[in-house]
C-alpha cells in the first residue's frame, strides 16, 4: 500500500510455529520498482513484498470479512470472501478424491518458504475431517455455521464435527 491521507489497517495473527526454512535477506527496497534504496539497518525481511509501518499496535478486534477484496493478482477487486470460499471448495473437491493421503507424499509436497510438515507419527491423513473443517470454513464466510452451544466451542476429529467443553472464563 501506498502512503496516503487515510491510515491502512493490516491483519496479523500470530503463529505459534517458528519458520524453519532458509531465507536471504533483502537489501533493498523500493516503493515503484524502479527506484531502489538500501534496506536500513537492523530490518531484516525476505520475500518478494514486504510492509513498512510507523507503528504496531496489539488488538482483541473481530472484523468483518466482508468489507475486504482481493488486492492484488488476477482476482483484484474480488469481494474476499467469495474469494476465501471458492479456493476453500475446489480444495474440498480434489480432497474428496480421495480417503486418506499417506504420509510419504506429503511430506514431499512442495511448500512455501521450506516449511516442513510435522506428522507426529501419522502415517496417513485421512480426508473426511479436513474436508468437514473445509466446509465448516465455508459456511463460516457465508455466516451459515451454527453458534456452538454455550460454553462449548467446534472441535473437528478423525470422526467429524463435534464441541468440546470450554473453560468458564472463555467468552466464546
Amino acid at each position: 500500500a501506498k502512503s496516503g491521507e487515510d491510515p491502512v489497517a493490516v491483519l496479523m495473527i500470530r503463529t505459534l510455529s517458528d519458520f524453519q526454512g532458509t531465507a536471504e535477506p533483502a537489501v533493498g527496497e523500493s516503493t515503484d520498482g524502479h527506484n531502489w534504496q538500501p534496506v536500513p539497518a537492523g530490518i531484516v525481511c525476505t520475500g518478494k513484498y514486504a510492509l513498512t509501518f510507523r507503528s504496531l499496535r496489539v488488538v482483541d478486534e473481530q472484523i468483518d470479512l466482508g468489507l475486504y477484496e482481493v488486492g492484488i493478482g488476477p482476482k483484484e477487486g474480488m469481494p474476499l470472501p467469495g474469494y476465501l470460499q471458492g479456493h476453500t471448495d475446489k480444495a474440498c473437491a480434489r480432497l474428496a478424491t480421495r480417503d486418506s493421503i499417506p504420509i510419504e507424499e506429503i511430506v514431499h509436497w512442495p511448500s512455501p518458504r521450506g516449511l516442513r510438515f510435522f506428522h507426529r507419527g501419522l502415517k496417513e491423513v485421512r480426508t473426511t475431517p479436513v474436508i468437514e473443517l473445509g466446509r465448516a470454513i465455508i459456511a463460516l464466510l457465508r455466516d451459515e455455521l451454527p453458534k456452538a452451544p454455550m460454553g462449548e466451542a467446534w472441535f473437528f476429529t478423525e470422526k467429524g464435527r463435534s464441541t468440546i467443553r470450554m473453560r468458564p472464563e472463555w467468552d466464546g
